[in-house]
C-alpha cells in the first residue's frame, strides 16, 4: 500500500549461535518499558510540532487537512467508514483462536509483554509481499503480517520478533493517530487533479515537512523496540540488511558458515557510493521525499543506540516498576532574538509536557530578549521525558506562536542552552538567531 504508513517494516535475520527467540528462556522481560527509552529525541520534538495538527479523533478537525477537507471531503469521510478495519477484515485470516496460527499469536503476545504494550488484533494477509503494518487510531489497534513475510522468516522466528517489536514500537511511541493521518494525506494527494485544483494551498507545507521528518524518525524509535524484543544487535542487523538482499536464511545463497551480516560492511559500501559524483545530489531528493530513512543509515542509527548502552540498561530492569517519580523545578527562562530587526514583542512562555501546559510566565513588554524567573512551579518527570517551551506574543486580539524549543532534563545537569525555531507553522524569507537558556534543579523526596 502506501510506504508512509511506516508499515513495511522489517526483515530480520538470526545467528546460528543464539537461542531461538522462541525459547523463553532466553527472553528478558524488563520491569517497565517506557515510550521515552525507545522514542528519539528528533521524534519527540517532531511529534509535539505536529499535535495541533494531528488531534483528537475526528480527522477532519485536524489542521492538517483545513485546505484539503474544503475540496476532498468525500475522501475523508471514506477514511472515518473504517476503511482499513473493513479491507483487513475481507483480505485476511484471524490469528487469535485458530490453532493453526496459534505461534504467530504467541509470538506477538510475547514481543508485547517485553515491551508492556496491549497485544493488538493480529491478522495474516495473503500477498507476496514481505510487508508488516500495525494501523488504527484506537486500541485494539490491528498488526497484519503477509504470507510473503512470514515465508522470508519461515526458519528464522527470532528475526520475526524484531519485525513484530517494530511495529509494536509504534504504539509504544503512540505513533499511531499521526500514521493514519499520513495514510489519509496521501490518499488525498492521490486525488489532486491540478487541471480542476489550481492555485490552491491544499496542504500547509511546513506541517508537510514536519510530518514527513517525523515519520522516517519514528522510524528509527520502532526500530530500538524491534531489538528489545529480539534482544539480540546482530539478528537486527541482519534483519535490516534483508530488507536489502530479500533472500531466506534457508537461501542456497546464503552461506550456513557465514550467514550474519557486518553492519560496518553495509555502512561503509552505503557511504563509498553516496559520495559519488551526483549521487549524493540525488539521494538527498530521495531521502527528503521518502516516508522511511535508508536501510544503512538505519543500521547505523541502531548501532549507535546499541553501542551506547540504553538497549542494555533496559533489558536489566528486574523486580516491580518503580513507584516513585522525580520533581523537577525550573528555575529560570531566558531567551533571545525574539524579534528581527528593530520590532520589539510582547512575550511569555508556555511550559508544557506532552501538550500539557505545566505553568506559564508573566508577559514581558516590549522587548527582544527576556528573563523570567522565581516560579515555584515544581512538576513530576520522567527519565528522557522532554519538555517543551513554546514562545508566544501577547496581541490584543489574537496570541501568536513566535517559537519552540525544547530541553531532555537529566539529574547531573542543571543549565541547559539551547536554539530556537521560529516561525513554526508558516513560512518565512528572514532568517534569525535565538538562543534560550534554562537553569533548573531536581527536587529530593520523590515518592
Amino acid at each position: 500500500m502506501l510506504a508512509i504508513i511506516c508499515a513495511a517494516e522489517t526483515q530480520a535475520q538470526q545467528r546460528n549461535v543464539t537461542k531461538p527467540a522462541a525459547d523463553k528462556t532466553a527472553v528478558s522481560y524488563p520491569a517497565y518499558v517506557t515510550r521515552y527509552d525507545i522514542a528519539t529525541e528528533r521524534d519527540l520534538y517532531y511529534s509535539h510540532l505536529l499535535a495541533p495538527l494531528c488531534g483528537g479523533d475526528d480527522l477532519k478537525g485536524w489542521s492538517l487537512f483545513k485546505e484539503s477537507t474544503k475540496h476532498f471531503r468525500s475522501t475523508i469521510g471514506n477514511f472515518f467508514d473504517a476503511t482499513v478495519i473493513a479491507s483487513t477484515i475481507t483480505t485476511s485470516m484471524p490469528v487469535e483462536g485458530n490453532k493453526p496460527l496459534a505461534r504467530i499469536d504467541a509470538l506477538v503476545a510475547d514481543c508485547a509483554k517485553v515491551l508492556d504494550v496491549p497485544k493488538p488484533n493480529v491478522f495474516v494477509r495473503n500477498d507476496p509481499v514481505p510487508q508488516a503494518y500495525a494501523t488504527g487510531v484506537q486500541e485494539p489497534y490491528i498488526l497484519v503480517i503477509t504470507s510473503g513475510l512470514l515465508d522470508l522468516y519461515e526458519k528464522s522466528s527470532d528475526e520475526l520478533r524484531f519485525v513484530v517489536g517494530h511495529e509494536l514500537g509504534h504504539m509504544k511511541c503512540r505513533h499511531m493517530q499521526t500514521k493514519s493521518a499520513s495514510v489519509a494525506l496521501l490518499m488525498i494527494l492521490q486525488k489532486i487533479d491540478d487541471k480542476i485544483v489550481k492555485d490552491v494551498n491544499v496542504l500547509p507545507t511546513l506541517g508537510l515537512g514536519y510530518f514527513c521528518s517525523w515519520c522516517r524518525e519514528s522510524e528509527i524509535s520502532a526500530d530500538r523496540a524491534g531489538l528489545l524484543c529480539c534482544q539480540n544487535p546482530q539478528i537486527a542487523y541482519n534483519a535490516l540488511s534483508r530488507l536489502l538482499h530479500g533472500l531466506r536464511r534457508d537461501s542456497d545463497w546464503i552461506d550456513p558458515n557465514n550467514p550474519d551480516f557486518d553492519a560496518e560492511k553495509v555502512i561503509e559500501g552505503f557511504r563509498y557510493w553516496e559520495s559519488k559524483p551526483f549521487v549524493e545530489f540525488l539521494l538527498d531528493i530521495k531521502r527528503y521525499s521518502a516516508s522511511h530513512p535508508f536501510i544503512p543509515e538505519r543500521i547505523a542509527a541502531l548501532k549507535a543506540w546499541e553501542g551506547s548502552g540504553a538497549m542494555a540498561a533496559v533489558l536489566s530492569r528486574q523486580g516491580a516498576r518503580p513507584t516513585g517519580y522525580k520533581v523537577v523545578d525550573i528555575q529560570a527562562i531566558m531567551a533571545n532574538g525574539l524579534a528581527s530587526g528593530d520590532e520589539k514583542v510582547d512575550p511569555y512562555i508556555k511550559v508544557l509536557q506532552d501538550r500539557v501546559v505545566r505553568f506559564q510566565t508573566p508577559v514581558k513588554n516590549s522587548v527582544q530578549s527576556a528573563a523570567w524567573a522565581d516560579f515555584n512551579r515544581p512538576f513530576r518527570t520522567e527519565d528522557g521525558q522532554p519538555i517543551f517551551f513554546e514562545i508566544w506574543d501577547s496581541n490584543t486580539i489574537k496570541d501568536s506562536l513566535l517559537g519552540v524549543f525544547a530541553i531532555y532534563p537529566r539529574p547531573e545537569k542543571t543549565i541547559y542552552e539551547t536554539g530556537v525555531r521560529w516561525e513554526v507553522y508558516e513560512r518565512t524569507s528572514s532568517q534569525r538567531s535565538g538562543l534560550a537558556k534554562v537553569k533548573l534543579t531536581f527536587l529530593k523526596g520523590n515518592e
